[in-house]
């Protein structure tokens, strides 16, 4: 048991009571936990066996009974952890440690309670209370024979080492951090996360990954391989918020419905390889920011990477040497959330519909990046779509050093109105080399670049046809 260093939680409660007979609240207090909050969630995390200090205050312009009580309680039982009087306008503070009583282990909450027993409030944030584990777990050994097993036995922040072979498991990681480490994602001892291939696409909202990570979960994924499933690494979000900051990195996810999908806090995927996946490779719905580095994408029956109406909090989407290839509904598309986006020193070839799509994206740079080869789609949406760029309604494009050849349609165009600057850039075999649609048209007088077409090499308000709604298929 550590009582060395106490684990501290700031939390501010402010509670109005007016006069209606006995005091009552007219709305819930806040709690706010200050140190250390989860992103994206209300959840303060405190380790089994540490101290805990529950900080608030209570303001009211009348005086508090001396019998009502501040309680920490537990989330599904509602049995009493910790309580004190409180002190009005002054602050106050709940101790208690969390391994006494036992029931202190698991989600708390904080509520104001009137002296005959009525709950007047009840605070949003939750403090929830993890089991103490060692810090590295070994998979397969006595302690887990499985990895679930060793991610339920390892301590918030500590280590799964996962051996070579072949684990037919779904993970779960939800209420802390871990990190996941296998053997190798390539060789005699790599380590395979397996499931069955699949032969149709689950719907978005029934997929289920390989590694599933819930509110509070989070951590890092390396060196392993995830092949079959619905995905291979999904974020849930729910109520309780999305999962904390996720890092995938030294991984191969193969002959999955959907590579990696969801929602999170802050993803960070580096070298890592997206194959063969039945729709998207990577499909974001709701993230803060966002960070692909040093990785391929290829052979994707949808898009490579799809960030898709990110209304979560401001963030960068940062995209930076990633190669895209091969991808049945287009490279890299950002749909919507307004989220500035940086792409540089990246590859999109060889797919059909677009290279890159910004619909409606914040302030965008696209640097010294190479757009090859886009073919028309197929269907109704689809089949009058074959540009390297395709930008609707951003606020402000700046590109500068790419290069779009051998398009079917037009190399780079502006639709809906997009401000910003064009330089150092060149399009050629394409049938339109630039196309401008709808004002404000950004600056393209840079005299480094140099456009092609074989119908025109500059069409302004030519109205070529676009659809109405974002060429993508229907939702991630």
């Amino acid at each position: 048991m550590k009582r060395s260093v106490p684990f501290s939680f700031f939390l501010a409660l402010a509670v109005l009571l007016p006069v209606v007979g006995r005091a009552q609240a007219q709305s819930p207090f806040t709690l706010n936990i200050l140190n250390p909050v989860t992103p994206g969630t209300n959840v303060a995390t405190v380790t089994q066996g540490d101290w805990a200090q529950v900080q608030y205050t209570v303001s009211t312009d009348f005086l508090v009974s001396r019998d009502d009580l501040v309680q920490l309680r537990r989330l599904d039982t509602d049995a009493i952890v910790s309580q004190n009087s409180p002190t009005v306008g002054q602050p106050s503070a709940i101790v208690f440690l969390s391994t006494a009583p036992s029931n202190a282990v698991g989600d708390l909450k904080a509520v104001y309670v009137a002296a005959g027993g009525t709950i007047l409030a009840t605070a949003q944030q939750v403090l929830r209370v993890t089991g103490t584990g060692p810090k590295t777990v070994t998979v397969p050994s006595p302690q887990a024979r499985t990895i679930q097993a060793g991610i339920d036995a390892v301590a918030n922040g500590g280590t799964v080492q996962i051996g070579p072979g072949t684990f037919r498991e779904r993970l779960l990681i939800t209420g802390k951090q871990v990190n996941l480490v296998g053997s190798g994602s390539f060789g005699l001892k790599r380590t395979l996360i397996a499931g069955a291939i699949p032969r149709t696409i689950a719907p978005y909202e029934r997929v289920q990954g390989l590694i599933s990570v819930g509110p509070g979960g989070g951590g890092s994924i390396s060196h392993l391989i995830l092949q079959g499933g619905d995905a291979g690494v999904v974020g849930l979000e729910d109520s309780r918020g999305a999962p904390a900051p996720v890092r995938i990195e030294n991984t191969v996810i193969r002959m999955t419905g959907r590579g990696v999908v969801g929602s999170f806090t802050r993803l960070t995927m580096n070298r890592v390889i997206t194959a063969g996946t039945l729709y998207h490779a990577v499909a974001i719905t709701h993230s803060a920011a966002l960070d692909f580095f040093n990785g391929l994408v290829f052979d994707a029956g949808g898009v490579g990477l799809l960030i898709y109406n990110t209304d979560g909090p401001p963030g960068l989407i940062n995209i930076d040497n990633m190669s895209i290839g091969f991808c049945g509904a287009g490279g890299i598309a950002i749909v919507g959330g307004v989220k500035d986006v940086r792409i540089a020193n990246s590859y999109a070839t060889q797919t059909w519909t677009f290279g890159i799509l910004l619909s409606y994206a914040g302030f965008v740079e696209i640097a010294d990046t190479y757009i090859a080869a886009i073919y028309y789609g197929g269907g109704p949406v689809y089949q009058d779509v074959a540009d390297g760029l395709l930008s609707r309604g951003s606020h402000y494009v700046w590109i500068h050093g790419l290069l779009v050849t051998g398009c079917d349609r037009s190399g780079l165009m502006f639709d809906s109105g997009n401000g910003g600057v064009i330089q150092n850039t060149r399009t050629q075999t394409v049938r339109f080399g630039l196309v401008l649609q709808g004002d404000p048209k950004p600056d393209y007088s840079d005299p480094a670049n140099v456009f092609q077409g074989t119908d025109e090499p500059i069409l302004t308000d030519g109205a070529l046809p676009v659809p109405a709604a974002p060429p993508l298929p229907d939702g991630p």
